[in-house]
């Protein structure tokens, strides 16, 4: 929506192309006073970027003018410009823009500024509004307005126009397919009838007939059908005739197996499934800056959560001047102190508990779209929390308050007071080494076979690193900001637990297994609420929980949520046994796609479609 337009011109000056930063923050004024907003509402700019020193230099200083006018302090507002992904259009610039701008509202994401190393300057600064976006992030709502963009087009002979957009609704606008991408996932009675139906789809999958075929077939799908078969084809790497040979492959190859795949991302499942699913999310140091951006940036579903969390934080945590989901996708950093010290601020324990639990909470309604929807869960310290509100023990916005406050009590209990070491050895070979030494440590996760975490005193860690080193035996310290799992944070469960009293808690709708106690959470309220409230402080048995999973009739293990830690250690601990494990890794690029070469990075995930071949054929 066109909210208002605001024009001026330069007058008599040096040159035809000189331009004149009074005469734009004029335009400026006239088009917010024209549109009725305050430019404190407005979080992209679409710059005209001349792509000189001197012509951007003086752009962003009348737009720093301008905005400062309307907000005494803070950076709100990303800051770029379609012309370094297009070049120089003369007159059909500022047209460029209108359409990046329009797009970037429609889809809620704020698209980059590609190809910049290091902003000018006066964007370094932290004395602007501006900010130059050189990552595509999610445009997440603010509580107080719309979502609004703002263009901006200076011509030949001083002429400067500047146009303020308004979203025209805040629904979701629905799954940003790629589309270099086609996802398939076909069901059939017998392998025959599901080669027939692949024969039926159309030469090229990328044209409309071929995505509307996949699209119905999709829709179609029977993940409990005798044969399934799904696909992900990138233009360029797969068309349908080599979906189609490689299909037929596995068809003839899979035997009496129940799965089968190829390298190019196509999977054939065949007979009743073998077990349960199971969805488990990671703890506290899974978290990273960025983490699941692309599907942020594609998938409504993980904004809506993300949203949500960014609710709960602003209500529960006003003194912050941030929101939760900016610690997660902050502003784009041009040099490796900006990284470390956003990577630092993600580490606190009461902003890196709940961006965890938004993310893999996000991830989980994601993949409900596609159908995967687990029998059980089960979460590694922290992400019991998820799983529990996964098992709908409680909703989603008490899972973020819960979230917020063990992250702030495990904070303010410990802080300063100690760490975590891991070690790659046997739990009763690093036992029997402390007792040795006489050194202060508890084990606080039994994580592998031959992996075990130390927590305790930082004095007491470097000593067991010395021996541990003498014996060379493989050790590493955390990066967490405490002593997790023992002593040091058995103060903050108290109150933790006072907490959990006031919260509704229902009886799990499907199994969930404990950290500490490795077996299922009891269906009585309080009896789960005990459970949890002092899980902050007893060892995480993560090798007994899995194997007592699998014992329940477990087969598929799906890590829900950022990185791969917990898929490498269900393999670890269920070596020789039948299983599957996964991670959720990218579902796509994200719109805008790029890094900042200007080159495209070719991964692809396969997560979505092949899990439903993983969930029914293994």
């Amino acid at each position: 929506m066109l909210k208002g337009v605001g024009t001026s011109s330069d007058g008599k000056g040096n040159a035809v192309y000189a331009p004149v930063a009074k005469g734009q923050a004029e335009a400026l004024r006239a088009a917010y006073r024209d549109a009725g907003v305050s430019a404190a509402t407005v979080e992209l700019v679409e710059g005209h970027g001349t792509g000189t020193k001197v012509g951007d230099a003086i752009e962003a200083a009348a737009l720093s003018e301008v905005f400062r006018e309307s907000r005494a302090d803070g950076a709100w507002c990303a800051l770029g410009s379609v012309k370094s992904q297009i070049g120089h259009t003369k007159a059909a610039a500022g047209a460029a823009g209108l359409v990046k701008a329009a797009l970037a509202l429609h889809r809620q994401v704020l698209p980059p500024t590609i190809k910049v190393d290091r902003p000018l300057d006066s964007l370094a600064t932290e004395t602007t509004p501006l900010y130059l976006n050189a990552d595509a992030r999610p445009w997440l709502p603010s509580p107080d307005h719309p979502r609004r963009a703002a263009v901006s087009s200076f011509g030949f002979g001083g002429s400067n126009f500047h146009c303020v957009l308004e979203e025209h609704v805040a629904t979701e606008p629905g799954i940003d397919w790629d589309c270099d991408l086609v996802v398939g996932a076909v069901a059939a009675d017998t392998s025959g009838a599901l080669l027939e139906e692949l024969d039926r789809s159309p030469a090229d999958l990328f044209s409309p007939a071929g995505r509307r075929w996949a699209a119905l077939r999709r829709t179609e799908f029977r993940p409990d059908a005798p044969w399934r078969a799904t696909f992900v084809a990138e233009r360029g790497r797969q068309d349908a005739a080599a979906v189609r040979q490689a299909l037929r492959g596995l068809v003839r190859g899979i035997g009496d197996r129940p799965f089968a795949e190829s390298p190019d991302g196509v999977f054939v499942g065949q007979g009743r499934p073998a077990g349960k699913l199971a969805a488990i999310f990671p703890g506290q140091g899974a978290q990273y800056v960025g983490m699941q951006r692309d599907v942020s940036c594609r998938f409504p579903a993980m904004r809506r959560v993300l949203a949500e969390a960014d609710a709960v934080f602003a209500d529960r945590r006003p003194e912050e001047n941030r929101r939760l989901s900016e610690f997660v996708y902050p502003h784009s950093a041009f040099d490796e102190a900006a990284r470390e010290r956003q990577a630092d601020e993600l580490l606190r324990t009461d902003i890196a508990q709940p961006a965890l639990g938004a993310v893999s909470l996000g991830l989980l309604d994601v993949l409900s779209e596609w159908e995967v929807r687990p029998e059980v869960v089960a979460g590694h310290s922290y992400g019991e929390l998820v799983a529990l509100c996964a098992a709908r023990c409680y909703d989603e916005r008490t899972l973020h308050w819960l979230s917020l406050l063990r992250g702030r009590l495990m904070a303010s209990h410990t802080a300063g007071e100690g760490g975590m070491l891991a070690v790659h050895a046997a739990s009763e070979e690093v036992e029997s080494l402390l007792r040795e030494e006489r050194i202060a440590l508890s084990v606080a996760n039994r994580n592998a076979p031959r992996q075990v975490v130390l927590s305790g005193l930082v004095a007491e860690l470097e000593r067991a690193a010395i021996a541990l080193d003498s014996r060379r035996v493989r050790n590493q310290r955390l990066r967490v900001a405490a002593a997790f799992h023992g002593p040091a944070v058995a103060s903050a469960s108290r109150p933790f637990a006072a907490a959990l009293r006031e919260a509704t808690f229902r009886a799990p709708a499907f199994t969930v297994f404990a950290n500490s106690t490795a077996c299922e959470y009891p269906a009585t309220p309080d009896e789960a609420r005990e459970l949890l409230a002092g899980q902050i402080m007893r060892p995480v048995e993560f090798v007994a929980q899995v194997e007592n999973m699998h014992a329940s009739g477990v087969r598929t293990f799906l890590e829900v949520g950022p990185g791969a830690r917990l898929t490498g250690l269900v393999r670890s601990i269920l070596d020789g046994k039948p299983f599957e494990a996964a991670r959720v890794g990218r579902f796509g690029r994200p719109p805008f796609r790029h890094d900042r070469s200007g080159a495209v990075p070719r991964q692809v995930g396969r997560v979505g479609p092949s899990l439903q071949a993983r969930q029914m054929g293994s």
